[in-house]
């Protein structure tokens, strides 16, 4: 077991920081296990001028020009009335293209601003050709009566039940203008995008009305002939269990009895498996910016010329790694989505929702600073055994005008093996622990991100273990080994005044999806898990501690549009001890922080001993009781959505501030993880006594 060193081409902060690991060693992670043919999606800003300039220039070999040719055709998408370009574009590259990483990228980063790669899809997703975002918008039919009480309600989620009685109106016709399966079978381009399936109103209404052998939906029936749970067809089928989190969360944010249904028209995007099996939340950029500009679009279809349609978004899916500064390509995708709808012409305001996370007591986050008399610091990552996913962490460096080596890290892993050689701030290589020829751990250097001015160090490893298959890329392909892995800062150039912040990406397993990944975490004997009564400590960590409970907020939550949503206890009022929040660096170079936590605070569990709140299964009639912060974000859209509705009877649009005014503020909760107060929605469902 040895070091060795790999020089980088380019370490630009517009390049992905986790390309060098998907394209070399990560590459047995990064693709789709068993498929033959398969395209990776990549998520880009493009500079026009820049890329004309490159083409005009003559000297350009027939590779790179073609790419940015692709490039180029992507971003040329027709705009809706007055909203301007979208400055965020998705592309799909072949996987051979993928793996060749910096080899094919590296010639074209200086015409792009942001480039982020996602998980690929199979080709039977796709349509054919290396660009997936069509370059006109495809003629849409407006299906859904709008009137003026009409709000549209999207949800980005997984295992959406459009047939389930709870989305239907009082004719049993379905309140479901659409829904876009992103990784189903193509059958054609779904507004703008060429890849996935879109299930529309009619669609779900014909299913409906065929599904009905003696009275009641057949719902099975339906999701078969849909082809969202058909046995007859491979791949992973969310909506055949008895719940999903996407069912729970539609419901919470948009459910209701038929006779009740509001002027509500639901959009639903259904995240590709692969992005909501992998709970890190580094391949979520790509769909979920697409899937936000989906229901932006429909919205304006459904608009057709008029006003803008009031939207609200609600995506609880959430990232713990990340600079947590707004500077996150999927929160800037966010934030320029919603800015350019709410500027675009006369019309009612779009809204996102996010959830806060409910990762505060997962050791995640540490933080320093250094003195003479303590001029390196030491970290203790556990990394589990059984643990089928790679795992990462990142270390984010204060905010400078220009690199220069002001730190260094080293590496040790567990056991008496070598420590890395250190690797400085502005190093233009990898380090990898290199094993029988297969490479266990990556450490490498990622230049500042645009607007940023924080350079950022990534450790990442192999898994712990592998269930070795026909599917597998090499016959035996590595496992890095469990333990404590050491992580050695050391001060080269820092100030005492100047702050290390370190983050563990999350990898746990989502809900319904067999054990994969198994979260890892920062160790410190200082550290307090429980208190002397042996409830779960959640009070303030002690200062001589570096792993830290504050500022585990959501990554890509610190954006400056999204509502950020907290969870409460509704029983006593206290804020859950899992409820993650500030504070956030915010952008560099501001002079108030852009926030410093979440919005508000909702229920996200009725009491101690009923955890959780109620929401719908995947079959009409069946309810489950799930809670997180997911559960609290779209309580607060349901009640923004209602706000939205009638705006004649509210003074504001209900964006943050708004929201922010309902809540009740309580002293004893801090504004770093509850923001404004508490805003207790009445509950979507309640609990039935037996007489």
């Amino acid at each position: 077991m040895r070091w060795i060193s790999r020089t980088l081409d380019d370490t630009g902060g517009n390049l992905d920081p986790y390309l060098a690991w998907t394209t070399g060693p990560g590459r047995p992670d990064a693709l789709l296990p068993g498929q033959v043919g398969q395209r990776t999606s990549v998520l880009f800003s493009l500079n026009m001028g820049a890329a004309n300039a490159l083409l005009g220039s003559g000297d350009v070999p027939n590779e790179t020009r073609e790419l940015v040719e692709a490039f180029i055709e992507a971003s040329q998408t027709i705009t809706y009335g007055a909203l301007r370009p979208d400055r965020f574009h998705t592309a799909f590259l072949p996987a051979a293209a993928h793996l060749r990483g910096r080899d094919l990228i590296g010639p074209v980063l200086p015409v792009l601003d942001r480039v982020c790669f996602g998980p690929p899809l199979p080709e039977r997703c796709l349509d054919k050709g290396i660009v997936a975002t069509a370059q006109e918008a495809v003629a849409r039919v407006k299906r859904g009566k709008v009137s003026p009480n009409t709000v549209v309600v999207g949800v980005i989620d997984d295992g959406l039940p459009f047939a389930h009685e709870r989305f239907r109106d009082r004719n049993g016709r379905t309140r479901v203008e659409a829904v876009w399966v992103q990784d189903g079978d193509y059958r054609g381009p779904v507004d703008i995008f060429r890849y996935g399936r879109e299930i529309t109103r009619d669609e779900i209404d014909q299913a409906l009305d065929d599904c009905r052998p003696g009275g009641p939906v057949d719902e099975d029936e339906v999701y078969r002939r849909l082809h969202v749970a058909d046995f007859a067809r491979s791949g992973w089928r969310s909506l055949a269990r008895h719940a999903t989190h996407g069912a729970h969360v539609m419901d919470l944010a948009c459910g209701f009895d038929p006779a009740d249904a509001p002027d509500w028209i639901l959009v639903g995007v259904q995240l590709p498996v692969a992005t909501t099996r992998n709970t890190s939340g580094t391949t979520l950029a790509s769909y979920a910016s697409d899937a936000l500009k989906y229901i932006r679009n429909t919205a304006l279809t459904l608009a057709n010329g008029g006003p803008r349609l009031p939207v609200v978004v609600n995506l609880s899916y959430g990232l713990v790694a990340g600079p947590h500064d707004g500077t996150h390509i999927l929160e800037e995708a966010i934030d320029t989505v919603v800015r350019d709808y709410n500027q675009a012409g006369a019309g009612l305001p779009m809204r996102v929702v996010l959830p806060s996370g409910n990762s505060r007591q997962g050791r995640g986050h540490a933080e320093f600073q250094f003195t003479p008399a303590k001029p390196e610091h030491e970290l203790s990552w556990r990394v589990h055994p059984d643990d089928l996913t790679p795992s990462f962490v990142e270390i984010w460096l204060p905010p400078a005008v220009a690199v220069s080596r002001r730190v260094e890290v080293i590496v040790v892993p567990p056991g008496a093996r070598p420590a890395s050689p250190p690797l400085g701030e502005g190093d233009a290589k990898a380090l990898e622990l290199e094993d029988d020829g297969g490479v266990l751990c990556q450490v490498t250097y990622h230049q500042p991100t645009p607007g940023s001015q924080r350079g950022m160090f990534l450790i990442a490893l192999q898994p712990t273990a592998r269930i070795e298959g026909a599917g597998s890329l090499t016959p035996v392909d590595p496992i890095a080994p469990s333990g404590v892995w050491t992580v050695r800062v050391r001060n080269l150039g820092l100030t005492r005044r100047e702050t290390v912040a370190c983050w563990v990406q999350r990898d746990d397993t989502p809900f319904g999806y067999p054990p994969r990944g198994r979260q890892s975490f920062f160790e410190d004997r200082q550290y307090r898990r429980f208190d002397e009564k042996g409830r779960v400590e959640d009070g303030r960590d002690l200062p001589g501690c570096p792993i830290k409970r504050d500022g585990l907020m959501n990554a890509i939550a610190t954006g400056d549009e999204p509502v950020v949503v907290a969870g409460f206890r509704a029983d006593n009022g206290s804020l859950l001890d899992y409820s993650a929040g500030g504070p956030t660096p915010g952008t560099p170079g501001a002079s108030l922080w852009t926030r410093t936590g979440p919005d508000v605070a909702a229920r996200s569990e009725d009491s101690g001993a009923c955890p959780g709140v109620f929401g719908a299964g995947t079959r009409t009639g069946s309810l489950v009781a799930m809670g997180g912060t997911s559960v609290a974000a779209p309580r607060v859209a349901r009640l923004i959505a209602e706000f939205l509705a009638e705006p004649s009877a509210h003074a504001g649009t209900g964006g943050r501030p708004d929201v922010r005014s309902l809540a009740a503020p309580t002293p004893v909760l801090p504004p770093e993880r509850a923001g404004a107060g508490v805003i207790d929605v009445p509950p979507v469902h309640r609990r039935r006594r037996r007489l």
